[in-house]
This record gives C-alpha cells, sequence and structure tokens, in this order.
C-alpha cells in the first residue's frame, strides 16, 4: 500500500500516514459480505475471482 501511494501523482494524505487508516478500518468495519483484496489483482483476475467465489 505504501508503494502504491508513493507511485500516485495525487496525494490525498500528506501530514499522516495511511497505514493507521487501514488498520482502524479493517479492525472496526464489519466483515459483511464479500470481501476481496484486489490490490494486487489486475481487472481480469479480480472478475475471475468473484466468478470463483460466487459459483
Amino acid at each position: 500500500m505504501r508503494q502504491r501511494e508513493a507511485a500516485r501523482g495525487k496525494k490525498g494524505y500528506t501530514d499522516f500516514a495511511i497505514e493507521p487508516l487501514r488498520a482502524a478500518f479493517l479492525r472496526e468495519t464489519p466483515r459483511l459480505g464479500f470481501w476481496l483484496e484486489t490490490s494486487r489483482l489486475s481487472p481480469q483476475e479480480t472478475v475471475g475471482a468473484i466468478l470463483a467465489h460466487f459459483s
């Protein structure tokens, strides 16, 4: 996540690190529905994972 954020042209997180926000999100958000980590997947891989999960 740090590499992806550093490579972006826009800088939305300038005064703080994004990692604590992600940790709080994962800790405090109820796990309802289907969660899929797609940050390292291509669009085609994402579709394949979704279809595989629900078939």
